[in-house]
């Protein structure tokens, strides 16, 4: 069979495709038999052991080292790396990451943009693969200058204090410099900003497999913040007296509740809804409860939740108000249901319940699950069976599920084992593009957050399906403010609203 490249030539305007009589060998290598076939074909290369980073290229949408990566019988599509300028084939202007780097030279530590080796991410090779997946590459930095501004705000005990109209002289001091701290400040917290904590960078670097980017990216921005940066998302700190991210009243968080739905004394299981169920996209909450009613599960769940922190934790807003108040308030109430396990139909607090709230509080005396990681444990278990529908649909993985907790697989067993037949779009599961709304972008920046869920649309519609389904109600939100405004002819639904809908066809009204 041999391995069938497709490669794209002469800075994207045609494709030539290369047959080489192989089954197990690096990419590298095959470029180097393609090259044999067509002399002309350019790519970089150097050390061929993963050091030097020049090989970088993107294979079949996921970006690579080639040097690094096998290939063996079967076809693959090979371009150059997204976010550079084409030289010629596959080589590409990588001299962004420098313009980027000199951009922040004045306020980095003397030294630590020379040798490019800071402490937390000393084994970087500068190979542009971060910058490559960055979600929002083009709008501002790329993945990696964030890194770096990253690595200097947690690799120093204290930021500089200095008065409004302080300068330092340009290396003399191994802390910021030239600006004023407060202009220092707000530019490196608006640049940080601008990462939808995404997880891409992590995903695809080939030297960070380890480190979890997301959440060194987040302790940054509160230390900038606690350091009294201008706040770019006033209105969620004046939310915060209200317990939610949108600052609704409280006492109306379950307001959308059916009249005919009542809690259990002895629950199979407990509901966290969150911010955006109750207050935002209720067709969401009001589906969990339908469902599990229609199944005769016995749920419970309590008006005294709080929001779960996890706008804040990714704007680097959590100060203490948020860790010593909402997070052990938030633990108490549900550990006080008294069941084993909370369903969550939001895939952040999904992924703020088990990887943040551990890290802040220490091991929940419960488990937390997505709605749809219970439903089909009750499938599996014979508890409940599916209705029947025949459907194309396309399916979006959200970044806090999919790549913040790595599972792809339940939502398309659920669809699945609905009959639904899934296309699946040219970026999904573990390189599936974000929506856009993550990271405070949606707050902080709506009209960004919208310009980034307009291209994961085009890619819906690419499949020439009509729905998207998703796991995350904040993606639905972001995915159809950005379809209204083109216009387009698909909508995004939650998996667990599409099934209430073909449960209850008369309509969920109480």
């Amino acid at each position: 069979m041999g391995i069938n490249l497709l490669i794209q030539r002469e800075k994207g305007n045609r494709y030539q495709y290369f047959h080489i009589d192989a089954s197990d060998i690096t990419l590298l290598e095959a470029l180097y038999r393609a090259k044999k076939i067509d002399s002309t074909l350019q790519f970089r290369s150097s050390c061929g052991a993963g050091l030097c980073g020049s090989c970088a290229v993107t294979l079949n949408g996921r970006p690579v080292l080639a040097c690094q990566t096998r290939l063996f019988s079967g076809a693959y599509v090979v371009e150059p790396l997204n976010g550079f300028p084409v030289i010629n084939d596959l080589i590409v202007d990588k001299s962004r990451m420098d313009i980027e780097e000199k951009e922040i030279k004045w306020l980095l530590p003397r030294g630590i943009s020379e040798n490019h080796n800071p402490p937390f991410f000393s084994p970087c090779i500068s190979c542009g693969i971060c910058v490559s997946g960055c979600t929002t590459q083009e709008y501002h930095w790329g993945a990696r200058t964030r890194l770096l501004v990253a690595n200097y705000i947690l690799s120093r005990p204290s930021l500089p204090i200095i008065s409004e109209k302080a300068v330092y002289n340009l290396g003399m001091y191994d802390d910021f410099r030239i600006l004023p701290q407060e202009e220092n400040l707000d530019y490196l917290y608006r640049g940080m900003l601008t990462c939808t904590a995404c997880g891409r960078c992590e995903e695809f670097c080939p030297k960070f497999t380890h480190l979890d980017r997301v959440s060194l990216l987040e302790l940054a921005k509160e230390k900038i913040y606690m350091h009294h940066a201008r706040v770019y998302h006033e209105k969620l700190l004046r939310n915060i007296p209200t317990r939610n991210s949108y600052g609704e009243p409280h006492e109306k968080r379950f307001a959308w509740m059916p009249q005919d739905i009542t809690f259990s004394h002895d629950a199979d299981v407990g509901i966290y809804f969150g911010c955006s169920a109750c207050y935002r996209t209720t067709e969401s909450a009001k589906s969990i409860v339908r469902i599990l009613k229609h199944y005769g599960i016995k749920f419970t769940a309590s008006p005294d939740e709080w929001c779960c922190g996890s706008t804040y934790i990714r704007t680097g807003l959590a100060h203490d108000e948020i860790k010593q108040q909402f997070i052990p308030h938030n633990v108490a109430v549900l550990q006080n249901l008294n069941v084993d396990t909370i369903v969550t139909p939001c895939s952040g607090c999904f992924r703020t319940f088990n990887k943040d709230y551990p890290l802040f509080y220490g091991k929940l005396p419960f488990k937390v699950k997505h709605v749809v990681q219970y439903l089909v444990d009750l499938v599996d278990k014979g508890r409940i069976s599916l209705p029947q529908v025949e459907l194309k649909a396309t399916f979006h993985d959200s970044c806090h599920m999919g790549r913040g907790m790595h599972e792809y697989d339940a939502p398309r067993k659920l669809l699945q084992k609905m009959g639904i037949h899934i296309v699946e779009m040219k970026n999904c599961r573990e390189t599936s593009n974000c929506c856009g709304g993550g990271g405070g972008t949606k707050s902080g920046n709506p009209d960004l957050a919208v310009r980034i869920a307009s291209k994961r649309v085009k890619e819906a519609l690419d499949t020439g399906v009509s729905i998207i389904f998703t796991t995350c109600v904040f993606c639905t939100r972001n995915l159809n403010d950005a379809i209204a405004v083109m216009n387009a002819p698909i909508r995004t639904i939650n998996i667990e609203t599409f099934l209430a809908n073909l449960l209850y066809p008369e309509g969920m009204i109480p």
